[in-house]
């Protein structure tokens, strides 16, 4: 079972996201349990109960990068939970980076990023071996061995 995190501010995307995370779950043969937040003050609070954190890069109050910082500061040398950015603003992207994300989807193209972020269709060989892991398929495979 992999507990996810999706944290934006607009509930018609959230609910769009979470469905096509479902779908790709479920593609891979992955158990998951989704929870939402619309903010990050939120997820800052539970951040220790996920291995896996959709975070809109631009929210009010505290945006995605401030929160992915904060959560990196809290998780000290923790490998999970593993952060994945989301974001419709491209020029955030650079700034989102000094918080070493996973992975970003871009809103516009999330069907092709989602499927990315998890399965580098070919691109295997552009990636160091010990990078190559994608975090659904990375999580999934070590909670199997765990049982």
């Amino acid at each position: 079972m992999i507990n996810i995190a999706v944290v934006d501010d607009e509930p018609i995307f959230i609910d769009a996201l979470i469905n096509k995370i479902s779908d790709c779950c479920n593609l891979l043969g992955i158990e998951c349990i989704i929870d939402k937040y619309s903010n990050g003050y939120s997820v800052l609070e539970n951040y220790k109960k996920y291995h896996l954190i959709f975070l809109d890069i631009e929210m009010p109050s505290i945006d995605g990068i401030a929160t992915a910082k904060r959560i990196n500061d809290l998780k000290g040398t923790a490998e999970i939970p593993f952060i994945i950015f989301v974001t419709s603003h491209d020029e955030l992207v650079f700034d989102a980076l000094k918080s070493f994300p996973y992975s970003f989807i871009r809103k516009n193209m999330i069907d092709i990023d989602l499927s990315e972020s998890h399965h580098p269709a070919g691109r295997d060989h552009l990636v160091p071996e010990d990078l190559r892991r994608r975090p659904l398929l990375h999580l999934s495979a070590r909670h199997r061995a765990a049982k």
